[in-house]
This record gives structure tokens, sequence and C-alpha cells, in this order.
């Protein structure tokens, strides 16, 4: 394999050797034709010779062949296209030949100008002219190409394919073995579970009743100073049954043209464990439900030992009235259930200017 590459590198390099060569010895060349054939044939003839002989370019040289576009394609089946043209010469006519017509020419003498010699005039094929010609051929198809047909012979090779006829019918007997897990189950532990009913057991409190000291059941200017911080609970009966008129009157000391109004909270209560507010002057929050209403008439705030005009008081309005009428029945808004209401709370509140509450009296109203 090595030797043959070498051969075909060494057998390149001759080529452009020798093309080199070839170049060097004759490098521009060129001829001067075309489809109108600028050759002149009688250039190249001697001057003694018959020019008339050559005949000259007939004008079918410049139509193409009908093979022109077929004679260089592979392996076509133009079996005569593979001929040659072949030179015939024309056998001579009956007709006498006819010697050129020559004119003379006038020697050149001394002295004179040479003249151009005319040749004679050719007569259009003479007598024993070469022609190139090409013979009539007849196209013979080449024989068919002989088609291979292969033939295959199959192979036949048996197999052997046991067949197995079974009569037996197997019989499935499952065994089962008891595998036996044990599961613990553990044993409870009971916790008692400590639940507390609680049993509403009320002390009872000791109350006191009506008239207590200086406060009496209608107003008579005698005045029970209560200390702030201090309370006192009185034992009452007073029905709830949501009507709205007056319930209970708070009288207070009387102070020219009215009273001097002390901070003070009254609550109700029918066990005397829950209680429920229904007057409380001093929280700055309105208590409509009294005749010192702080959003009507009367205005203001809820300052300690404030002078109220006897206008806005209980009974009639009038100088001498000291009482503050409340409508009980209000409570029953915040939830709390109607009925007898039995104990009456009374509280002085701390921080007021006033270092006791004056009352002069309590009266159930029917």
């Amino acid at each position: 394999m090595v030797l043959l590459l070498a051969l075909v590198v060494l057998g390149v390099g001759l080529m452009l050797i020798v093309g080199q060569f070839a170049l060097r010895l004759m490098p521009r060349w060129d001829v001067a034709s075309d489809m109108d054939s600028k050759i002149d044939p009688h250039a190249a003839l001697p001057q003694n010779v018959n020019r008339a002989l050559l005949a000259p370019l007939r004008a079918e040289i410049l139509t193409p062949p009908a093979w022109q576009e077929t004679f260089l394609t592979p392996q076509a089946n133009l079996g005569p296209l593979n001929e040659v043209p072949v030179v015939v010469i024309i056998p001579a006519t009956g007709q006498p030949p006819q010697p050129p017509t020559v004119t003379p020419q006038p020697t050149q003498g001394q002295g004179t100008s040479p003249t151009a010699t005319e040749f004679s005039t050719p007569t259009a094929f003479p007598t024993n002219t070469l022609v190139f010609v090409f013979p009539t051929w007849t196209f013979t198809p080449k024989p068919p190409t002989q088609t291979f047909t292969p033939t295959f012979t199959p192979t036949f090779t048996p197999t052997f394919t046991p067949t197995f006829t079974s009569t037996l019918t197997p019989t499935f007997t499952p065994t089962f073995t008891a595998t036996f897990t044990p599961s613990f189950t553990p044993t409870e532990t009971l916790t008692p579970t400590v639940t507390f009913t609680p049993t509403a057991t009320f002390t009872p409190i000791t109350a006191n009743t009506l008239p207590y000291g200086q406060i009496g059941l209608t107003p008579d200017g005698g005045i029970y100073n209560l200390g702030q911080g201090e309370r006192l609970i009185f034992a009452i009966t007073l029905t709830v049954d949501g009507n709205p008129d007056w319930d209970l009157v708070l009288y207070e000391m009387q102070n020219f043209p009215g009273i001097h109004m002390d901070w003070i909270v009254l609550s109700v209560s029918q066990d005397g464990h829950t209680w429920y507010t229904i007057f409380n002057w001093g929280d700055e929050i309105a208590d409509t439900n009294s005749t010192l209403n702080i959003n009507g008439a009367l205005g203001g705030n809820e300052d300690d030992n404030r002078l109220i005009d006897a206008i806005h008081l209980y009974p009639s309005g009038t100088y001498g009235d000291t009482g503050i009428a409340i409508n009980v029945d209000v409570i029953v808004n915040a939830g709390a259930p109607m009925g007898t209401y039995n104990y009456l709370r009374i509280y002085s509140p701390m921080g007021g200017i006033d270092t006791t509450c004056d009352i002069d009296a309590i009266q159930i109203l029917p």
C-alpha cells in the first residue's frame, strides 16, 4: 500500500514537470478563426500550385449536425457514431476539363512599379477534387444487454417441535401454617378524674334596716354622713317589673337653692352577692334613668359637691325639694332578671373634694 501511494505521488509530480516544459516550448499561441472561418487556405500554398484544386469551405459547415448532442454521451446506443468521416474523390464527369482563364500579366521592367498578379477564378467543384463527405449511416441497435436474473433455490431445514400432551391434571393442595403473633394488650390503669362541682353556698350578709340612724324613709333634715370608701347595705323589698316609672328616691342634704350633689353609687341585688348598678354620680356617664341626667336639661359634668337647682329635683322641682328619682327597671337591659330585689347598697367613692356623702332619706316607691 505504501509503495502504491509513493508511485501515485511520483506520477503526479512528473505530470506537473512535463506540463511546465510543454508550456515553455510555445507558451502563447492563437488561431485567427471563428465560425466564419477566417483561415485562408490559399495563403499556405506555394505560388506555382493550382489553387483551384482545393475546394472552398462550404456553407454547411456552419450547420450543427444532428448527432452533435449525443456522440459525447457515454454508452449511447449509437453504433455508427463511432465511425469517422471518410474522404472520397468525386469521379470525373463527362464534361471536358476547362482550363483556367488567365489574364496576361505585364512583366516588370527595370524602373517600373510591380503590379499584382491576379489568379484565375476557380470553377466550382472541378474534376478530381478532394471533398470531405460523411457516409449515410444506418443506425443498427446494439444487441440488448443481457440481464442477469438470479435464481434462488430455497433450502428447507426442518425444525422438530415436540408436542407433549399431558393427560394429568395437577391438583393443588394448599398447606396452611398457622403463625401465631402474640398481641400484647396493655393493662389499663385507671386514673381517677376529680370533677369539681361547686355548690353555691352564700354566706348570709348582715344588712341594715330602714330607717337607719339619721337615714329615714322620708326627708326630715336628719343627715347621715357616709365617708369616702365606706358603704351601707339595707334590706329592702323592691320589685323590678320593666315598667318605665320611678322606683326609688335618694334625698340629699338641702343647700340653697337646691342641693350640693356628692359622688355616690347605688346598686341592688337579689341574693346579696350579684349586684346591678342603678345610679352612679361621678363616672361622667349620664344616668338617663334618673332626674339628674347630664345629657338632658341639666347638662354639665358629674362633679363632686356640684350645686343642683331645685327645678331638677324630685318631687315637684320647687324650692325645698332634694330628691333624685331613679327608675330601677333599667337594669333589665343589662341582663338582670326581673323580680324582687332584697338588698340596696350605697357606696361613697374615693377622690371627691367633699370628704363625705350626705344622705337625708331613702324612699321605696310602690
